[in-house]
């Protein structure tokens, strides 16, 4: 509408010069300013008319239109989410929470059939597979509801029911954890499984030195005993000090004096530890969490381990206190304390948030690199 604007206005201002000045303008000279003029005017005009519908389709470029997965951006915003805690749960949350961060196998699980149909089986299996994918992949902000459904199963592995009703009284996680583990098809268990060599090595009286293997494990979750000292620990000390030698005495065919000693002969996908907080009270040894930990040196490859997940409790005695998680998601620790969240930069500041409440380090989740 502004050049239009301009083309009358020029045109109007050319033919009314003064009378002087307009007789140095030829005839013709006018002529072709009024039709330019109208000309320009008539182009514009046609050309408004053919940008508009119907013909806008043919003069116009085509504009793509690609499709805006609102949903997706909306999920990647919310980069983790709390679950409701139904009533004495918390074991049963901060341990979701950490089998939806190693992508837990659930459909791998064969629940036994003395206990459950197949149809039943199959119904858990696919409530637990789902749960699992909205923990991982929130399309919420709000906080989850645990499934009836699997309340239940969680419930059944447990002989004493009443302990979810009693104030106070908890399950411990280890249990359920170990439960789902020994659940899993064989094929699935070797993401978890370390196997562990245990060497006996003596010197007989004539000077020779005799080595035999004494035993071969498989740990789904490696258990690891924590000696009370007054100055903290880290994780990669303890994981030492469980593969390092251990003298004895009098327990060989000959009755002399021997070392012991355990080797990883593998290195799982997944990593569990789990602390020895109770030995048997409670112990007060500060456990510090690293980061990345290698296995024993003596396995070729010697992969490293990252910090994937964990659960923490607090208090004094194993039937009681209250169980949180500390999950790693896109570079960033969530401090899950049911259905609240707390997002920290670093895995030393979540610890140290969770440490003055009284949270030790429980089970402890790695992935291998």
């Amino acid at each position: 509408m502004n050049f239009f604007k301009k083309i009358i206005l020029s045109t109007l201002l050319l033919l009314t010069i003064n009378t002087n000045q307009s007789q140095c303008i030829s005839y013709r000279t006018k002529f072709l300013l009024i039709a330019g003029g109208a000309a320009c005017i008539v182009a514009t005009l046609v050309s408004r008319y053919l940008y508009s519908w119907p013909f806008s389709r043919f003069f116009r470029p085509k504009t793509i239109n690609l499709p805006i997965e609102t949903e997706h951006i909306k999920a990647n915003t919310v980069k983790a989410i709390g679950v409701k805690n139904p009533g004495n749960r918390c074991y049963l949350i901060s341990l979701l929470q950490c089998l939806s961060q190693i992508n837990f196998p659930v459909d791998s699980l064969e629940y036994p059939a003395d206990k459950y149909s197949m149809e039943e089986a199959q119904k858990i299996k696919t409530s637990f597979s789902d749960f699992i994918e909205n923990l991982r992949h929130p399309q919420q902000e709000d906080a989850l509801e645990i499934p009836e459904i699997l309340l239940r199963a969680a419930s059944n592995c447990y002989p004493d029911e009443e302990v979810f009703t009693r104030s106070g009284d908890q399950q411990d996680p280890k249990d359920y954890l170990l439960f789902l583990l020994n659940t899993l098809e064989e094929e699935k268990k070797h993401m978890f499984n370390l196997k562990i060599e245990n060497k006996i090595e003596y010197t007989t009286t004539e000077e020779d030195t005799i080595s035999y293997t004494e035993s071969k494990t498989d740990n789904t979750m490696l258990f690891l005993p924590i000696t009370p000292t007054e100055n903290s620990i880290t994780l990669q000390n303890l994981l030492n000090s469980y593969f390092s030698k251990e003298e004895r005495e009098h327990e060989t065919p000959e009755d002399l004096p021997s070392t012991k000693s355990s080797s990883p002969i593998n290195e799982p996908e997944v990593l569990i530890l789990q602390l020895n907080l109770f030995a048997p009270d409670k112990v007060k040894t500060k456990v510090e969490i690293d980061n990345n930990i290698k296995l024993e040196p003596s396995i070729e490859s010697n992969s490293s381990y990252e910090f994937n997940s964990m659960i923490l409790r607090n208090g004094d005695t194993p039937g009681n206190g209250h169980y949180i998680s500390i999950i790693k998601r896109q570079k960033k620790y969530y401090f899950c304390n049911n259905n609240r969240l707390t997002e920290y930069c670093s895995l030393e500041e979540a610890l140290s948030a969770a440490q003055k409440d009284a949270f030790s380090p429980y089970i402890i989740f790695y992935n291998r690199q």
